[in-house]
């Protein structure tokens, strides 16, 4: 293999299919970055079996062919050197990459090793990148971090006809957001958090495809020039449904921006406290207090617009509380509480296609 390339334009795509190769691989290739010179330009792919991500520049191909090479030392180098073109070629099992005065040389191991990626050809779904990031981005912070349960680090795309729900839960909040999409199969699959997450950076086209691979259970996120695959993870998410809450004590309006100030300011006592926030609602505002022992309270309160019942009181995560707040953008926010230890809920107002369901603390 023998091509031209811009350096910039390299670093960018080996920077982002780095993302993806295995920290602690089964296989020595796993660690591995694939080159491809196709006639066109240069594709670049990773995986650790799990994720995989393939990425397609147009360069200046004098010879195709195909190697691996090692991704880290290869990020490395090529980050480290400076012009505007690099001429990289394979030799003797070893990549030559020379760029003006800078001249390397990297160790290859064969293409054959390297698994082989979806290449995202198939029937699937056409999707708005920008709506669908959006709409990933409101539910993904709700997974578990760490569980018992793997599926609750992944997230839930419930796809039906001409819609596309996604659903996250750690097992204590829960995040919902639906979007409508052209088409599609009835079908339930659980897509790792981590994958979600490269889902977001990905989709920055017009248009991406959203396929499902069902011989091989992976899910194919396609753009203009780049395929990202994930395989889905096995296992039953939990019956959300039974969870939303669908009568409330009080429901009262506030202002976002007010509210997230209320919480900042209260979280820095509620942190050393297991997060515990005490709100109590009533006479047209909301207060929280949060208290930290002996290193002091914390309170604060906004006016609040109550549309039915009268006041509340109820104790909520104040992490949780907030990551809601940061995510959404919104100018209102839309809260119910139930009785007692009913779950509470937070809308974007005006927005019925996102909901966030927040359990109440028992203290």
């Amino acid at each position: 293999m023998k091509i031209e390339i811009g350096l910039k334009q390299l670093c960018d795509a080996v920077t982002t299919v780095a993302r993806v190769v295995a920290s602690k691989p089964q296989l020595p290739v796993l660690s591995n970055i694939l080159l491809t010179a196709e006639p066109a330009g240069i594709r670049l792919s990773a995986t650790d079996l799990e994720i995989g991500m393939s990425i397609f520049l147009p360069a200046k191909v004098e010879e195709v062919g195909k190697t691996t090479v090692p991704a880290r030392v290869f990020l490395d180098y090529i980050t480290s050197i400076s012009g505007e073109k690099v001429l990289i070629s394979e030799e003797s099992g070893k990549l030559q990459i020379n760029a003006g005065t800078y001249k390397g040389q990297i160790q290859t191991i064969g293409a054959d090793e390297f698994p082989i990626l979806p290449n995202g050809d198939g029937d699937g779904v056409e999707l708005l990148a920008e709506k669908l990031s959006s709409t990933l981005g409101k539910v993904i912070y709700a997974s578990a971090k760490d569980s018992l349960r793997p599926v609750l680090t992944g997230i839930l795309f419930e796809m039906g006809e001409n819609k596309l729900k996604v659903v996250g839960t750690d097992g204590f909040r829960l995040a919902l957001c639906e979007m409508k999409i052209k088409g599609g199969e009835k079908r339930n699959i659980i897509v790792p958090a981590r994958a979600v997450l490269e889902m977001m950076k990905l989709s920055k086209n017009e248009k991406v495809k959203l396929l499902y691979l069902e011989e091989s259970k992976q899910i194919v996120l396609k753009t203009e020039d780049s395929v990202l695959m994930a395989q889905v993870l096995e296992g039953n998410f939990p019956d959300y449904t039974r969870i939303l809450p669908k009568n409330f004590a009080l429901t009262f309006s506030v202002n976002r921006e007010e509210l997230l100030q209320v919480v900042k300011s209260v979280q820095i006592f509620a942190r050393d406290n297991s997060n515990v926030m005490r709100w109590s609602v009533g006479d047209g505002e909301v207060s929280a207090i949060g208290e930290a022992g002996d290193k002091g309270q914390g309170k604060a309160s906004c006016p609040a617009a109550i549309d039915q019942g009268e006041s509340s009181s109820v104790v909520f995560n104040a992490k949780y509380v907030m990551d809601f707040l940061t995510t959404s953008s919104c100018e209102n926010v839309k809260i119910g509480l139930g009785e007692a230890l009913a779950p509470g809920s937070f809308q974007e107002e005006g927005d019925e296609e996102y909901l966030y369901v927040v359990m109440p603390i028992n203290a």
